[in-house]
């Protein structure tokens, strides 16, 4: 029943972000994307946002969830050892924190698919080391 619950909360998160088009769901870029974080970042910094900057972090928190909620999924699913290792008690701000460090360190990934960007910088930030 929880996983169903959290299939819908993903689904319902993605919805309000997702436009079908040619290059799949979402045609957001890490262009796109980093401005929308930039302002989430200085709302987790308590500064002051307009109205539109605050829409803006918002949506950014959102695309982050949602996708922290995908890999969660999709990590349950898989019978593999997961790729991402995230610290004890990290949070979606700091995961907005890492992907705009990110996509700051590499400019030239700007007009890539949003999803790859933040899988990049996550996979850079947390991935799991399994001895070998």
């Amino acid at each position: 029943m929880q996983t169903i619950l959290r299939f819908l909360a993903l689904l319902l998160a993605l919805s309000s972000l997702a436009v079908c088009g040619e290059g799949g769901w979402s045609n957001l870029t890490g262009n796109d994307l980093l401005p929308t974080c930039i302002a989430a970042v200085d709302f987790l910094d308590n500064k002051d946002l307009s109205k539109d900057r605050g829409s803006d972090a918002l949506q950014c928190l959102h695309y982050a969830g949602g996708f922290l909620d995908g890999y969660e999924m999709a990590s349950t699913i898989e019978k593999g050892k997961p790729a991402l290792c995230f610290p004890k008690n990290s949070t979606t701000g700091q995961v907005v924190r890492v992907f705009v460090k990110w996509m700051k360190d590499h400019p030239e990934k700007l007009n890539e698919p949003a999803g790859d960007c933040m899988s990049a910088a996550l996979v850079d930030a947390f991935a799991c080391k399994y001895p070998k």
